[in-house]
Order: structure tokens, then sequence, then C-alpha cells
């Protein structure tokens, strides 16, 4: 029996044969092998714990584009970021909706009008000449257990368009008139500003709201006024009301002048209609 592997007791015990002699007989004990305890449970502190966790989850990239909402006009290009502080080994994937535009630099969208342009750590999902269709809320994720995202909420702004109720207005001297206009389409919703329009100068601004209202009118309120709807985009749009006044004939002085050679004052007039 090996030493190194266990021990054994030599015990000698007498047994009697007879009344007259003792025989002595050898028993052999075995000692049990000892028992190996399990190594002591280790119990991490708050501050271990942290770094444990932190450790595990060192690879899951963060994202540095923030979330946004943008307004976009008619025809322009949409641009969209998606940008993490390290990237390397994940994915990143745009979908509209629920409808998946890319995943990495393969891309499915209508028309062709899509692209996703790669920088460091991210990329750039850009649509050209936006469509109305265009507006919603586009998702950037990235590759993981457990994917993470951000979003964009894209608002296309389009060319307003006004409509007077009334092209032309006739009325006489001392009436109250009521010129009218509305939206036809436009988003955001356009602002409308009435201007008169001057034979030579710019347009005179009047006052906001879709409705002017002309009081007591005479000869001088009669002409164009335009109704003109604005909400940013690039252009705006307007409708032209013709305000004529029926009233007395009158004259009005419109030059004199002094002709020392001739000796005689000529005298021009204009008469009114």
């Amino acid at each position: 029996m090996s030493l190194g592997r266990s021990m054994s007791v030599l015990l000698f015990i007498l047994v009697p044969c007879d009344l007259q002699n003792w025989e002595t007989t050898a028993v052999v004990l075995e000692k049990p092998p000892p028992v190996v305890a399990p190594p002591p449970h280790t119990i991490l502190t708050e501050e271990e714990s942290t770094e444990k966790e932190e450790e595990i989850l060192e690879r899951v990239p963060v994202f540095t584009t923030s979330v946004s909402t943008k307004l976009v006009n008619q025809g322009e290009q949409i641009r969209l970021p998606c940008f993490v502080d390290k990237l390397e080994g994940f994915v990143l994937l745009w979908k509209r909706g629920e409808t998946i535009i890319s995943v990495g630099k393969r891309i499915s969208f209508p028309d062709n009008r899509a692209q996703i342009l790669s920088e460091k750590n991210g990329n750039w999902l850009l649509i050209e000449s936006s469509k109305i269709e265009d507006e919603g809320t586009y998702t950037c994720q990235f590759s993981a257990v457990q994917p993470r995202e951000i979003e964009h909420r894209v608002l296309i702004r389009s060319l307003p368009e006004v409509h007077a109720v009334q092209d032309h207005v006739a009325v006489r001297e001392g009436d109250l008139v009521h010129l009218s206009c509305y939206i036809k389409s436009g988003y955001p919703q356009p602002e409308i500003k009435w201007f008169k329009s001057s034979k030579g100068k710019a347009p005179t601004y009047l006052v906001n709201g879709p409705q002017l209202i002309l009081k007591n009118v005479t000869h001088s309120t009669a002409g164009m006024y335009r109704c003109r709807a604005d909400n940013g985009f690039p252009q705006y749009s307007e409708d032209i009301v013709t305000v004529v006044v029926l009233h007395k004939p009158y004259i009005i002085q419109e030059q004199l002048k002094l002709n020392l050679e001739s000796s005689f004052l000529l005298l021009q007039w204009r008469g009114g209609t």
C-alpha cells in the first residue's frame, strides 16, 4: 500500500486461543482520506462589481448622434447622421417605420434616390429630391444581442398655394369691402399677408390674415390687392384681387409751369374719371 496515497495504523490485539496460550493477531485499520474543503466564495465589493459590468459592456457602442427633428424643403436633399463612439465589429441598419432601407452599405429604397455615405464610426443616410411621402420617422440601430437605436423625425415643407375668393370687386364710394383668400395647400401652415400694389413702387404691406376689410372706400382705394402666403419655402404664393370704386368725377391739379420767355402761365390739368 502506498504511503503517499494513505496512511495505515497497525494495531496489535491479543486474542486468547485457549486458557494456556495467547495468540497475537495484527489487525490493520485504514485511515480515511482527508476531506478537501471547497474554495471560499468570492464576494465582490460594489466598486469591483461595477468594474466587472463595465468590462462586460465595454464592447457595446454608444451613440454620439442625438435624436433630432428636421424640416426639409420639398425637392431638397434629406441628410440624416448615425454615429457611435466605436463601431468596430458592428453593422448599422436604417429603417423608416418598419421598412428596412439599408443594412451596412446594402440599400433597398424605391426609385434609387437613397444612398449611404460611410465615415469612421458611422454613416449618413442621404435621400435626394425629397417628396411629401418621404416624411416620417427614420431609425438607425446597430446589431447586438439587444439592438440599440436612435430616431430622426423628418418633416417635408411644401410650396404654399393660396387663392382669392373673388378676383374682381366693384363697389361704390363710401362702401365697406371684404376681401378674402384661403390656403389650398402648403406645410407647415402658411401665413397670409395682404399688400397693395403701387405704380412704380414695391407693394405696400397692409395686414395679416385671410381677410382684408376696407372701410368707407374712395377713388384712392381702387387698385390691385395681393394676398400672399408664406411658410418659409424658398418661393411664396400669391393671388390678386382688383378693386374698382365707382365715384363722381373729380379734377386733380397735376402741374403748374411758369414760362418766363413767353410771359404766360401754362396750366396742365388731368380730369378724373
